[in-house]
C-alpha cells in the first residue's frame, strides 16, 4: 500500500457515506499518493482541513464531486481550501451539481493547467486573482448572469479550451471576455434551452482566433431555423477574419435524434 499513487472513493446510489477517522489516517499515511478523487462521500469540514495539510502539495490531481444538495457541505470552504493548500496541482475537477458557490476567491496555481467546475453558480469575490496557467477549462452551470460569466472568463486569460454550458440573459458581456482569449483554439458549446442559441452564436462570432468547434445537442435539438442561423453565424465566421483557415465544426445530439453535419 505504500506505493500507492492513485486512489477514488465513491459512493453508488448510498446516503451519508462519511469518510471514518480510521479512513482518513490511512488515505494520509499513503507516502506517494498523487492522485484523488471523492465522488459522493462526504467528509467534515476539519477531516478536509487535516487531509490537505498532510497531502495537499503532494497532490498532482484532484477531483471532489457531489451529485445531490446536502446543507452540512460547503462547496466554498472545500474550493477555498483546495486552492490554498494544493499548490501543486495540475488538474482540479470540483463538481457541486446542486449548488451555489457565492464569492469564490480564485488563487493562481502556477502548475495548474485543467480546470473543471461544475456548479448550479458560481460567483467571484473581486479579490480572485487571474489563473494564468489554466488552458483547459470545463464550466458548466444552471443558472448565472452574463457579467458573472464574462469575469469568470476574464480570469483565464491563457485558455485554449473551453467547454461550456450556462443558460443567462443575452450574452453581450460574455461575448466580449471570450473576444479577449487571445489563445482560445477550441470550444465546445452545450445547448440546454433555446435561449442559448443566441449566446452561442454570440461567443461564436467574438472568438477571434477560434477554429475548432463542437455544437452539443445532447440536452436540447435545435430546430431547423435555431440550426439554419447556427449554420449562418459559421458562414461569417469563415468569410471574415478566418478565411484564410480551415474552421472545423461538429454537431453532437442524442442517439434518437437526427445529426447534421456540414463542411464550412
Amino acid at each position: 500500500m505504500q506505493r500507492m499513487e492513485i486512489l477514488n472513493f465513491k459512493a453508488d446510489n448510498l446516503e451519508n457515506q462519511w469518510i471514518s477517522a480510521n479512513c482518513l489516517q490511512a488515505i494520509i499515511s499513503l507516502r506517494y499518493l498523487t492522485e484523488l478523487s471523492f465522488k459522493s462521500i462526504f467528509i467534515a469540514n476539519n477531516d478536509f482541513s487535516s487531509l490537505l495539510e498532510a497531502k495537499g502539495k503532494c497532490l498532482k490531481r484532484f477531483a471532489f464531486a457531489y451529485d445531490s444538495f446536502k446543507p452540512d457541505i460547503d462547496p466554498h470552504f472545500f474550493l477555498q481550501q483546495i486552492f490554498k493548500k494544493c499548490t501543486n496541482l495540475t488538474s482540479l475537477t470540483l463538481a457541486f451539481y446542486s449548488s451555489s458557490i457565492h464569492n469564490v476567491q480564485l488563487v493562481n496555481v502556477p502548475s495548474l493547467t485543467n480546470l473543471k467546475l461544475k456548479a448550479k453558480e458560481i460567483t467571484l469575490d473581486t479579490s480572485s486573482e487571474r489563473m494564468e496557467s489554466v488552458e483547459t477549462f470545463k464550466v458548466y452551470f444552471c443558472n448565472s448572469t452574463d457579467i458573472e460569466i464574462a469575469r469568470i472568463l476574464s480570469s483565464f486569460p491563457s485558455l485554449k479550451h473551453l467547454t461550456f454550458k450556462g443558460t443567462f440573459d443575452r450574452a453581450y458581456l460574455t461575448s466580449e471576455a471570450v473576444s479577449n482569449l487571445k489563445h482560445l483554439e477550441k470550444m465546445h458549446l452545450i445547448v440546454s434551452k433555446d435561449e442559448d442559441v443566441a449566446n452561442i452564436i454570440e461567443m461564436v462570432t467574438n472568438a477571434q482566433r477560434c477554429i475548432d468547434f463542437t455544437i452539443d445537442q445532447k440536452l436540447l435539438t435545435l430546430s431547423s431555423s435555431q440550426f439554419a442561423s447556427l449554420v449562418e453565424a459559421f458562414k461569417r465566421v469563415a468569410n471574415g477574419r478566418r478565411r484564410k483557415e480551415i474552421i472545423k465544426l461538429r454537431t453532437w445530439a442524442r442517439k434518437d435524434a437526427c445529426i447534421s453535419t456540414i463542411t464550412i
